[in-house]
């Protein structure tokens, strides 16, 4: 992403002016050209410094909030989706089950992935996979490129790719707090996928509840809302 890419460049570019400038500072009697290999060296360990300093500190989840800023879209979200406007194929999908996103920064790829919690019809709980392969800023918006599979013991593995833009945050939220994406799987489908973040406070207070098993216990509890909803609906 442009904001860390910026980070690193300019811890490096920083480091590499600290060592030339504290050579020149001892060594007051010699100019630049007459040790043209010193200055490179110093250059290229600056370099190599500021590059292991700032992924040591990128690898830091407190670090990453401040340097992306609003742009941090890391943790939780609740994901709804649906066939896209112009699909033929209506019928359910897999992925129209609700589903809570654990979005997060892998530090040994220096990748963001994701894993989805879904829970289907039959009430049995499966996940989907995946890494984004892109990301990037364009004017206040963050779009992003991924691919994703669906690990689900009764069906034939899927796969697929989805694009997406996360919106800027609004006056009441320090980050961006939703994002929409249109997906294509590997059997032919369009959906269209509407996410909202869920906040760090609401996150604790389930896992407090539930555990490591929260996500499951907050699709279910989904689902009965929106059962109850339609159910409201149809009696009027």
């Amino acid at each position: 992403m442009d904001r860390i890419t910026n980070f690193r460049i300019g811890l490096s570019s920083g480091i590499v002016a600290l060592l030339v400038g504290i050579g020149g500072i001892f060594d007051l009697g010699r100019f630049w050209y007459q040790d043209a290999s010193e200055l490179v060296l110093k250059s290229l360990l600056g370099i190599a410094l500021g590059v292991w300093i700032s992924e040591q500190i990128i690898r830091l989840k407190s670090a990453r909030k401040w340097i992306l800023g609003p742009d941090y879209i890391e943790g939780f979200w609740r994901l709804e989706t649906r066939p896209s406007a112009e699909s033929d194929r209506p019928s359910q999908h897999l992925l129209q089950h609700l589903g809570v996103l654990h979005l997060y920064f892998d530090k040994n790829s220096g990748r963001y992935r994701a894993v989805t919690t879904r829970i289907d019809g039959d009430n049995d709980v499966f996940r989907v996979t995946s890494e984004a392969v892109h990301i990037r800023k364009d004017d206040a918006n963050l779009r992003y490129l991924n691919y994703f599979r669906i690990h689900h013991k009764k069906s034939a593995a899927q796969f697929g790719i989805s694009h997406g833009t996360f919106l800027p945050a609004s006056d009441l939220t320090d980050t961006t707090n939703k994002f929409e994406s249109e997906i294509f799987t590997s059997d032919c489908r369009a959906m269209h996928q509407t996410a909202v973040k869920i906040s760090e406070s609401q996150v604790q207070k389930l896992i407090c509840k539930y555990s490591s098993e929260w996500p499951e216990e907050y699709l279910r509890n989904e689902r009965k809302n929106l059962n109850l909803t339609d159910e409201q609906t149809v009696d009027f």
